[in-house]
């Protein structure tokens, strides 16, 4: 019986799912972080896709890696990632068909060969390609160097050509795309099964998630308007637009989760006051920070909530372990990943406690190994949030790169836009040019930047 054929991925990515070894030419997504005790540090401000502002926010950073895995496979490179801020990206999101972490085995200097590497590509969203030119004119194909980096964060669909092939926005590749480079790490399982606890689910029970993007969320400095209307007004809509679509999916009666980087409406729906919306009891930090802001009154509230936060996860985590579950284990790409996580940085090591911001008016300051953790604590509360996105059976989304890039991961067939619900989307975001990119949201942006660097010597 002759055996089925591939899938369509199967053969674009074949070159990256194979275990790289030393000898291997590269080509390394990069973000550096600011603090001084990031190895890429003097170099943020120029090769960062948004300079000292780092690399905004997690929808932005994974459609910049799904487009340069694209581009990967076309020129016969092999695609790594490299974060330094706020930690590795690997402590977030676990490679799955196709390991991309940077690892000491590779044998890469990372000061040398990394950090310094002599070409090196900053593309912005909306501005010049240079690494398209490159690839279409042959001069990318013909470098010698064993690392070439780049930091983007283009869309994964981004038309290339030449040995690129093209990907639909719209079709079912681009999620394969999206499954085949990223999972939930262990511990945002365990975060994610946590939260499903404290609203009183069992980890596999069905529910529908709704994320609403409104801004508001710690270290986030602009506030959002992306649909020009009261919240509750938006949650009304939502709740029509929820019934529609679990009755076109016949997905029956779903409990409702509230996901929303809004604090008021957030604390509201913890308590069970917004009706038949719900949330956790979380309070995420922005991705792009690194350390927790120095604010004397956020810091007494937040003491407050991480008080009141702890006692409600302790009560979640019993009630898991009375029924048995937990976290998912790890895969075998996962061994020894506890000393990369420890060091902060696989083979950069020394990430930890960095600062992803850095502009005047931020309130981020380098911080030690303790300030460091505290932001890792809130940054999984954070993807707690991605991870519930991801779980469920329907979700309603914002305009937003983050709860996008959640339904990639999640794979539902039962999605449907918020814009869609409220008739015509929304207004712009306030201090659009410079804000945008923030918060939760983030990937359907542009920013106004000079485009990228070109071939470094």
């Amino acid at each position: 019986m002759p055996s089925p054929p591939k899938p369509p991925t199967a053969a674009l990515f074949t070159l990256l799912t194979h275990f790289p070894t030393s000898s291997c030419i590269s080509v390394v997504w990069v973000c550096y972080g600011t603090s001084p005790s990031s190895p890429g540090a003097a170099r943020a401000a120029t090769a960062n896709v948004f300079g000292t502002d780092g690399c905004a926010g997690l929808g932005d950073r994974l459609r910049g890696i799904e487009y340069l895995a694209r581009v990967a496979a076309g020129v016969k490179r092999v695609l790594l990632v490299y974060q330094e801020s706020p930690v590795p990206l690997e402590r977030f999101l676990a490679p799955a068909a196709i390991d991309w972490r940077l690892t000491p085995d590779l044998g890469i200097d990372v000061e040398r060969e990394l950090v310094h590497a002599r070409r090196h590509f900053r593309i912005v969203d909306g501005g010049p390609n240079r690494l398209r030119q490159a690839v279409l004119e042959g001069t990318f194909q013909a470098l010698t160097d064993r690392v070439v980096t780049v930091s983007t964060n283009r869309p994964a669909s981004t038309a290339v050509g030449g040995p690129v092939p093209p990907l639909d926005p719209s079709g079912p590749l681009y999620s394969t795309l999206a499954r085949a480079l990223f999972q939930l790490s262990p511990e945002v399982e365990e975060a994610t099964q946590v939260a499903l606890a404290a609203v009183g689910l069992e980890p596999s029970a069905p529910f529908l998630a709704l994320h609403l993007r409104l801004g508001g969320q710690t270290g986030e400095r602009y506030a959002v308007n992306r649909f020009g209307q009261p919240a509750h007004a938006l949650l009304a809509a939502a709740t029509a637009c929820a019934a529609n679509a679990t009755a076109a999916a016949a997905a029956g009666a779903l409990p409702h989760l509230l996901v929303t980087d809004n604090a008021a409406l957030r604390a509201a729906a913890a308590e069970r006051r917004l009706e038949p919306w719900v949330s956790p009891p979380l309070a995420p930090l922005h991705f792009r920070l690194g350390v927790v802001p120095k604010d004397p009154e956020e810091a007494k509230r937040r003491r407050r909530r991480a008080r009141r936060q702890q006692r409600q996860r302790q009560q979640a985590k019993t009630q898991l372990r009375g029924r048995g579950a937990g976290g998912s284990s790890d895969d075998d790409r996962g061994e020894g990943r506890g000393k990369e996580e420890a060091g902060g940085g696989g083979a950069g090591g020394r990430a930890r406690g960095n600062a992803g911001g850095g502009e005047e008016g931020d309130e981020v300051e380098g911080g030690g190994e303790a300030e460091g953790e505290e932001a890792v604590r809130l940054h999984m509360a954070n993807m707690a949030d991605f991870g519930l996105l991801v779980k469920a059976r329907c979700v309603v989304l914002s305009r937003s790169g983050y709860s996008e890039q959640a339904a990639l991961l999640g794979g539902q067939t039962c999605v449907v836009q918020l814009a869609d619900c409220v008739g015509g989307g929304g207004g712009e975001d306030e201090g659009a040019g410079r804000g945008r990119g923030e918060g939760q949201g983030d990937g359907g942006q542009e920013r106004d930047e000079d485009g990228d660097e070109g071939d470094e010597g």
